[in-house]
């Protein structure tokens, strides 16, 4: 899977939002433009922001292109709006977005502060309402190099670049009321503009890891419990763990589990286990990179007792619960999965005898 395209950031659960620092060159905090207008008697007086434009981690639901947006991670004022927008189009690997929402509450938002007039402190005091805010947005992610973006801690695709113009990257906030000072001065009317927004995201390089799990010696190809373990390459304690429902032949995708594995800049070498019932483990070496591992289990059968060796002492398990089911034993002596344990489960352990598992530890 190349990097960058609209499918990760859709299915990524956060991302980084803004125009500042700890992003690769050549995208700085000038990329984006913040005017502030306000009406002091009667005229339309025009601020510039240019203060420290810092991006934030936004969190958003997997699965979907539509996200909030911080304001206050770009500008002081209006810090309690987090305006929504939502995938108007994704064709290929654009992504257009919209907003539409007013903002309110009763007596108002009370803003306090100060932000910098190109290089000129400007304090206000003053109580906004009913914000309006309206924009469009428009990326293209391209299929850029990998970087270690610090604000995530990890290494991520540089996310989709300014497309569009002015026209498409914009959010514009108006009040509906305002009054109280800026500079000292009344004001009656307040709207901020942001222009040239370049910095959408960079999405979380996904480090995917796919696969199936084929069962040896079952006569049931239904769901069964499984256990995955991502481990060190050197072996030792588990790093991450889920268990969970599989289906013989059907692929797994542990993203979808949750993995999000410690942050890497470079490729990492992992290993990946797997135990099932009276399967034996299965432990293979994987890389966790740009692209997404496939592994393909095959899980041999016949460890009752659960030591890693098919040996007497599960022929010995088999014996002690003949004619029963197997059902809520700490023992799997129903290898088969046929639900009744019987002289089928035997034929698997013998012919399995000798086997042990590999735990990779």
């Amino acid at each position: 899977m190349a990097h960058g395209q609209v499918n990760q950031f859709i299915n990524s659960p956060w991302f980084a939002w803004g125009a500042g620092t700890g992003l690769p060159a050549p995208y700085t905090q000038a990329d984006m433009n913040i005017t502030l207008e306000a009406r002091i008697f009667g005229v339309w007086v025009p601020y510039t922001f240019t203060g420290n434009l810092q991006e934030v981690v936004v969190n958003k639901t997997a699965g979907t292109a539509g996200f909030s947006i911080p304001i206050s991670s770009i500008t002081t004022l209006f810090s309690l709006s987090q305006p929504i927008v939502w995938s108007a189009a994704v064709s290929g690997q654009q992504v257009t977005w919209t907003a539409n929402q007013t903002f309110s509450q009763p007596g108002g938002f009370n803003i306090v502060g100060s932000f910098d007039n190109n290089g000129t402190p400007v304090s206000y005091n003053l109580n906004v309402n009913n914000i309006a805010t309206v924009g469009s947005l428009r990326s293209v992610f391209a299929n850029t190099t990998p970087a270690m973006i610090p604000l995530i801690g990890r290494v991520a695709n540089v996310r989709g670049t300014h497309s569009g113009g002015d026209t498409l990257n914009y959010i514009d906030m108006d009040t509906g009321t305002a009054t109280g000072t800026l500079g000292g001065l009344p004001v009656t009317d307040l709207k901020v503009h942001f222009r040239t927004i370049q910095h959408i995201s960079h999405p979380p390089m996904p480090f995917r890891v796919t696969g199936t799990v084929a069962l040896g010696d079952v006569v049931s190809s239904g769901a069964f419990l499984a256990t995955l373990e991502v481990l060190p390459a050197a072996g030792g304690p588990p790093e991450w763990t889920w268990t969970g429902p599989f289906t013989a032949g059907v692929t797994f995708d542990l993203a979808v589990f949750g993995f999000d594995p410690i942050p890497i800049s470079s490729p990492a070498n992992r290993k990946l286990r797997i135990r099932s019932g009276s399967h034996l483990s299965q432990t293979v070496p994987i890389t966790l990179w740009e692209n997404p591992v496939v592994v393909n289990f095959a899980l041999v059968n016949g460890d009752v007792n659960l030591s890693e060796e098919v040996d007497a002492a599960d022929i010995d398990a088999v014996i002690l619960h003949f004619g029963g089911t197997g059902a809520g034993l700490s023992i799997y002596p129903d290898v088969d999965h046929s639900g009744e344990v019987d002289a089928g489960d035997i034929d698997v352990v013998i012919a399995n005898f000798g086997s042990v598992g590999n735990t990779g530890s």
